[in-house]
């Protein structure tokens, strides 16, 4: 479905790390998200490659989207922004600093 969206809308008042926010940005769409304490203001960039809304602001959520709606240019950049963002949350990126993580403690360990 995201490949034939335009924009994410993640209104939830709370995330933990927010994947889905990732996985839509790895198709280019621009993330609009309030900025919950953990989540959303870790991966989203506001004004970059998404907005960040503060908790419960109906009115800038509703705002953000208008926006990214009627100005086709600003959500293309954007787009391309997070699909630029998400390619630091692949595979191997993370699974190589998982690996040194754990190479970190253990030989803080011995």
């Amino acid at each position: 479905k995201f490949a034939d969206a335009s924009i994410f809308v993640c209104s939830s008042n709370f995330e933990g790390f927010g994947l889905v926010i990732i996985e839509a940005m790895s198709c280019g769409l621009p993330a609009v998200s309030y900025s919950c304490t953990f989540g959303p203001k870790d991966i989203i960039t506001d004004g970059k490659d998404g907005f960040l809304i503060p908790l419960n602001d109906e009115q800038m959520m509703a705002s953000r989207i208008c926006r990214l709606i009627e100005h086709e240019d600003e959500r293309k950049i954007m787009g391309a922004a997070a699909l630029k963002k998400s390619k630091c949350y692949s595979t191997d990126i993370i699974v190589n600093q998982w690996i040194r993580l754990f190479d970190t403690l253990l030989s803080e360990k011995r």
